[in-house]
């Protein structure tokens, strides 16, 4: 007979038995792994959907089944991950922050002269909440707007951490939406 012919077979069961393992150490660690993700995100659904992709990413891989400390210690680094990745996501959608459709004014292509007065009297209310932060707020902004660099380019620049420039950034944009909306309110009254 051919050997040949039978290696697959016996790869293929040793695949199996390998995956049904991983699958029970999965639902080992499943439960650990799920209240750890849920305290980073604070979203049971989110956490949900953490979880399964760990799991999913886990069975992409190969040859790394020696031991259970392994892979646990592999759920955790692969939940991490992406954990922090939905955080940043969350960051840049505005994550719980969205205006209904019908409260956003949409600017036309012709600008009406009251259009254009808004427009600079925002511009006035930004360039003044700007001109009132603290230095380095000031600077993290005017470097990632004006010079549209990234986070990480700016924290190495200024000798800070990425989160403390991501805090910066979100302390600028904070004060200067609590500003315009004071303003358009003083207006409207």
């Amino acid at each position: 007979m051919n050997n040949s012919f039978f290696e697959p077979a016996d790869s293929g069961v040793e695949e199996r038995t390998q995956t049904q393992r991983l699958v029970q150490l999965v639902d080992l660690h499943r439960a650990a792994l799920l209240k750890y993700v849920n305290r980073i995100l604070n979203c049971a659904e989110d956490a949900e959907d953490v979880v399964q992709e760990t799991c999913v990413r886990l069975m992409r891989v190969q040859d790394l089944w020696r031991g259970e400390r392994e892979v646990r210690a592999f759920l955790f680094k692969i939940a991490t991950n992406l954990a922090r990745d939905e955080l940043r996501r969350r960051r840049t959608r505005c994550h719980g922050m969205h205006l209904p459709h019908d409260s956003v004014d949409l600017i036309g292509e012709e600008q009406q002269p009251d259009e254009i007065v808004d427009r600079c009297i925002a511009l006035e209310v930004i360039s003044s909440a700007l001109s009132s932060l603290p230095p380095r707020y000031r600077q993290v902004f005017s470097l990632h707007v004006d010079e549209e660099m990234s986070y990480r380019a700016i924290a190495r620049q200024l000798g800070i951490s990425t989160k403390t420039v991501e805090r910066d950034m979100s302390g600028a944009q904070e004060l200067c939406q609590d500003r315009l909306l004071k303003a358009r309110r003083a207006v409207a009254a």
